[in-house]
Formats: structure tokens, sequence, C-alpha cells
């Protein structure tokens, strides 16, 4: 749910049920998303509704223009396509 991209069959994943306001739901995200809110310290960096889909692209896409500011390809890159990225590079991070 973090990067809007698809959990394929037999990807590993993390699942949390959660209650908000009397509403019972599922948080869904991968592994991979969730090493890199954990990378970036999204968790501690976050506003007082946690850690929203929208923000935590707002966060990959902060953390690639901020360590990486020549990455023109990251511009036409979905959020997913960014983690990976980033995953790729964590050694810079």
């Amino acid at each position: 749910m973090y990067c809007g991209g698809v959990i394929h069959k037999g990807e590993k994943y993390q699942r949390s049920t959660n209650l908000y306001n009397g509403t019972v739901y599922d948080w869904v995200t991968h592994d991979k998303c969730e090493e890199i809110a954990e990378l970036l310290d999204m968790y501690r960096r976050t506003w007082d509704d946690g850690l929203t889909a929208d923000g935590f692209g707002e966060f990959v896409w902060d953390a690639i223009c901020d360590f990486f500011p020549d990455s023109d390809e990251a511009c036409d890159m979905s959020t997913e396509e960014r983690v990976d990225w980033l995953l790729a590079h964590k050694d810079k991070l």
C-alpha cells in the first residue's frame, strides 16, 4: 500500500490489521518498502496520522533528489521502481 505496486504470489510482505476511528482495516506492504521506510527513518519523521502512501512517495522522491540529484531517470519511474532503485543504491544513503 505504500508504493501502490502489486504484491505478487509468493512475494514476502508485511500485513497488519488496524483500528482507526472505529474502522478496522488491513495495511499490506512489500518487505522492500518496509526496508526503505526504516532505512530513511520515515516512521520517526512522519505526521500525526502516521506514514501514508502519499507521504511514503514523497520521502522516496526526496531521497532520490537529495542523495542522487543528477538522476534524471527517476523522473519517469513509479514509486515502486524508485524503491527498487534506492535499494540498489542503499550503500550510498
